[in-house]
């Protein structure tokens, strides 16, 4: 079992990010409700299809995203509560994701479906009732963060986990420039963070991507142990070029950062998240 570095002290985890509440929330009503279609039209024989993740195929994949709207929703419930949860304390990128999915194996695709639906009206009524409430302590498997940044985190899985079932099926996810620009800044954020519970604390360092598909530029600064990302244009070149799809399975292993067109820096930046998060 690997433990991935978390942050449960005061401070919470040590990111900084440009999407605001209302933009996160936006893109996690629009992406679930597309992802919810999409499960809710497959045939009886594409449920056993495989996915990306070579483990699971797209029934599995369906019982992992229950399983995180569900936790997602409790924790935002709880942050509402002024009780922020520590359930995901000693986290493993691979083992608890499954343990967590795994009571819903009994589940036929059309209960799936259905449940699908419940937990992410669970979600949506918990973000309705945050009010100003929106950074309250919460948790996500980083640790303790702002609610809103818990939805993000849960977003950026749920996001490339779309790719993850779609791509292998030959087709193309659709392109949402908000959801897209608070998945990709999000994760290249807490990538300067990420580690192991052994590692020191991340170097520090900045870098430079331009984001094709979204026509963007994203300066990622980590120092003093904190990592933040913003949206700014590039006075000079930039480390890593690719869409944002081609850089979010970089940083997670999904593919190699050095077909980005990323230098070295920018290469080992993104091969280091991939190996924490494998």
């Amino acid at each position: 079992m690997v433990r991935v570095r978390q942050y449960y002290d005061d401070r919470g985890v040590p990111i900084a990010v440009p999407g605001t509440p209302d933009e996160v929330f936006v893109a996690w009503r629009s992406h679930r409700r597309r992802f919810r279609n999409w499960f809710a039209a497959l045939s009886d024989e594409d449920w056993a299809a495989p996915t990306r993740c070579t483990e699971w195929c797209v029934t599995d994949m369906a019982e992992h995203l229950i399983s995180g709207a569900q936790f997602l929703g409790y924790t935002l419930h709880s942050a509402r509560k002024g009780e922020g949860t520590r359930l995901l304390a000693a986290f493993d990128a691979q083992e608890t994701p499954k343990a967590a999915a795994a009571m819903f194996k009994v589940w036929t695709p059309k209960q799936l479906v259905e449940h699908m639906h419940v937990m992410d009206a669970s979600v949506e009524k918990e973000l309705d009732d945050l009010g100003d409430g929106s950074r309250l302590p919460a948790e996500a498997p980083p640790g303790r963060v702002p609610a809103y940044v818990s939805v993000n985190h849960f977003l950026f899985d749920s996001w490339v986990h779309e790719r993850d079932v779609m791509l292998p099926a030959g087709q193309v996810p659709v392109l949402d420039p908000n959801e897209s620009a608070v998945v990709v800044s999000y994760v290249m954020a807490l990538a300067g963070v990420a580690g192991t519970s052994e590692e020191e604390a991340p170097a520090s360092r900045t870098l430079r991507l331009h984001v094709t598909d979204l026509g963007r530029d994203i300066c990622v600064e980590v120092a003093d142990g904190k990592s933040s990302t913003r949206f700014e244009a590039l006075a000079h070149g930039a480390n890593a070029v690719g869409s944002s799809g081609d850089l979010v399975d970089a940083a997670t292993g999904r593919r190699s950062a050095s077909s980005l067109g990323a230098d070295g820096e920018a290469a080992e930046f993104l091969a280091h998240f991939s190996r924490v998060m494998a």
